[in-house]
């Protein structure tokens, strides 16, 4: 049962300031205060100069046209985002550790590449299982930012997503009362679950999907399914060395392709440094000695268009 804030409770947990974009990311785009870094000296390292972390980010106001600096702690999250308030939940915070840990995984597989990049190389060499992590941060990052919040916090009477018939229905088949408490339960399973290619689990991939469909919300768990199984990573750079990439509070949600009849992203970009992009691809793209069947899964989805031969 979902419950709000009870200020009877002197016991409650502190609140806190939940990021939906991790601080790690944050501090790749992060700036200082002042036009020149400062640095400061300590006692162990005394006269030597040691720059400090940037904390703060420019951000561009849309109303006013305008850059403002602000402190980066304050910024891309929400006050108990991922609070569970749930009377039967005695760690409220339990979800947002969960969340921290995958971040710390992806982190250390993010900051491999970037220091790559940095280091003047043109390719990245990780394993089976980083990438599936990687596939796995890029989607959780997807489904837990701000538009998600938003709209798993109004109540059942309140829903008005074009799922609202679906996610009703499903609601009184699980004994939810609230859609949050499906949110989390979502986020549970997706952080929980373990790609059904590792050689290790023994189980094919349409029997996983089905595991994942009975854990989660089916319209989202056959979303997670799709993004994590149809698609390869690729790191891509401006094409102009003036030219970086933005952070925004929609940043990993952002897609390219058609979405009239049926929805085709074949395209899902996430930002990580000003200079450097992650770009999951639908398979479709590989050539063919990689996947003979690529161009007949690209004909296939560009046929349950409304313009076929346009629908790129």
């Amino acid at each position: 049962m979902y419950a709000g804030k009870s200020n009877a409770d002197t016991s409650e947990p502190t609140s806190q300031y939940h990021h939906y974009i991790p601080r790690f990311l944050l501090r790749n785009f992060a700036v200082h205060r002042d036009e020149h870094r400062k640095s400061t000296t300590t006692a162990k390292n005394k006269g030597k100069a040691k720059y400090s972390q940037p904390e703060n980010l420019n951000l561009l106001n849309l109303q006013t046209g305008a850059i403002e600096q602000t402190f980066l702690r304050k910024n891309f999250g929400v006050q108990d985002m991922y609070r569970d308030f749930t009377p039967s939940q005695p760690d409220q915070h339990k979800m947002e550790k969960q969340l921290a840990r995958l971040e710390e995984e992806a982190s250390q597989i993010i900051n491999l590449v970037k220091r790559r990049f940095e280091a003047g190389k043109e390719e990245v060499q990780l394993s089976r299982r980083e990438k599936d992590q990687l596939r796995k941060f890029l989607f959780i990052m997807l489904y837990r930012n701000r538009s998600f919040h938003s709209r798993f916090e109004k109540s059942r009477e309140d829903y008005d997503a074009k799922d609202r018939e679906t996610m009703l229905r499903y609601m009184d088949e699980k004994g939810f009362t609230h859609p949050r408490e499906i949110w989390f339960a979502n986020l549970r399973a997706f952080l929980a679950a373990e790609n059904p290619c590792d050689p290790y689990r023994g189980q094919s991939a349409m029997a996983w999907r089905d595991e994942l469909m009975a854990q989660a919300y089916p319209p989202d768990a056959e979303w997670y399914w799709k993004n994590t199984q149809a698609y390869y990573i690729c790191f891509c750079t401006p094409s102009c060395e003036l030219d970086e990439f933005l952070m925004t509070q929609n940043a990993y949600s952002v897609y390219e392709g058609p979405t009239d009849i049926v929805w085709t992203d074949y395209h899902v970009f996430a930002p990580i440094t000003p200079k450097l992009m992650i770009v999951s691809r639908m398979n479709v793209f590989r050539n063919s000695s990689e996947l003979p069947e690529a161009d007949f899964f690209s004909d296939l989805l560009r046929s349950q268009h409304v313009d076929p031969e346009n629908a790129t």
